[in-house]
């Protein structure tokens, strides 16, 4: 069974972008991560490579990720389909992927709520997305 971590960039309000990224990369610790990700997009390759850094992983960018986000997840779902993977990305980003894997199309954007800092897990079994959970801040809760 595969997954599929969503991190969301972002400045945290008070906090420096190394301490929020600090704070994702023990939450993220406790999965066994085949793979980081990032978004084409401001922030997300920094806190990528932090994040792959502390883990002892490589980072890789994910280069179509913005234009065609339900393409490149699915193919990032089939190829890692029994692996965990996190994917670094940006608000817009992280809730149009989002909106994908729960099968929402976009006039739903405005109901899908992505804090800085946010982890979101979804988990594939047989190949369809189940959310585990979303906009997950819990690790932030020790710094604010």
């Amino acid at each position: 069974m595969g997954k599929i971590l969503i991190v969301n960039t972002g400045p945290v309000r008070e906090l420096s972008a190394e301490a929020v990224a600090q704070a994702v990369a023990e939450r993220l610790s406790e999965y066994k991560l085949a793979a980081v990700y990032y978004c084409p997009l401001p922030g997300a390759e920094e806190m990528a490579r932090f994040i792959a850094g502390r883990l002892g992983l490589q980072v890789q960018p994910l280069p179509g990720l913005s234009e065609a986000t339900s393409v490149t997840l699915d193919d990032l779902a089939v190829k890692h389909k029994k692996e965990t993977v996190v994917i670094i990305s940006e608000q817009a980003l992280s809730v149009t992927m989002l909106l994908h894997l729960l099968g929402l199309n976009s006039k739903h954007y405005g109901q899908i709520d992505q804090q800085p800092g946010s982890v979101n897990l979804f988990e594939f079994r047989l190949g369809v997305p189940s959310a585990l959970y979303i906009n997950d801040t819990c690790h932030l809760n020790k710094l604010i």
